[in-house]
């Protein structure tokens, strides 16, 4: 399975698309995956999905979106753990943590001066990223935070591994 928040929020498994529609749920799936292996707290949850006004039932809520996330991308891969939920991704199947790795090879590549190697690395971080795209699904305040730094974050890698 694959993620990817580098623009819109996708997730793919194979080649088929999973649809996650419902802006929570969404909401949900974005936080999860920004701290993707982490233990991810419910409290913090419903922070980033309700704000400062959450409903008297949003434990409860979250459980269920929890429930129909697992549902939508498999049960092994969200796991509770207490004080909340972690989400279980494999090495490589998240595409910020491939672009991250691609730019700091393209940077060590053009640090050593091998530019060819360095502006491949540099092509394929920018592929990843999907640029010009939007975040829809990150609603909450620090995730829309964590996408202005993900597209500061892939303008300056790109700059960097180009201008070596």
């Amino acid at each position: 399975m694959k993620f990817r928040i580098l623009g819109p929020l996708e997730v793919v498994d194979g080649d088929t698309a999973i649809t996650v529609d419902a802006p929570k749920l969404r909401t949900l799936l974005a936080v999860l995956l920004l701290h993707a292996n982490e233990i991810v707290s419910s409290e913090r949850l419903i922070d980033e999905i309700w704000g400062e006004d959450p409903p008297a039932t949003a434990p409860k809520v979250v459980q269920t979106y929890v429930s129909q996330l697992r549902k939508a991308v498999g049960h092994d891969l969200i796991v509770t753990r207490p004080p909340g939920y972690m989400l279980l991704i494999e090495h490589g199947a998240l595409d910020a943590e491939c672009f991250r790795r691609l730019t700091a090879e393209g940077r060590d590549l053009a640090a050593i001066g091998d530019q060819e190697q360095a502006s491949k690395r540099a092509s394929g971080s920018a592929a990843r990223s999907r640029i010009g795209t939007d975040h829809p699904s990150l609603t909450s305040h620090s995730n829309r935070s964590h996408g202005t730094r993900s597209s500061d974050s892939r303008r300056s890698g790109w700059e960097r591994s180009s201008s070596a």
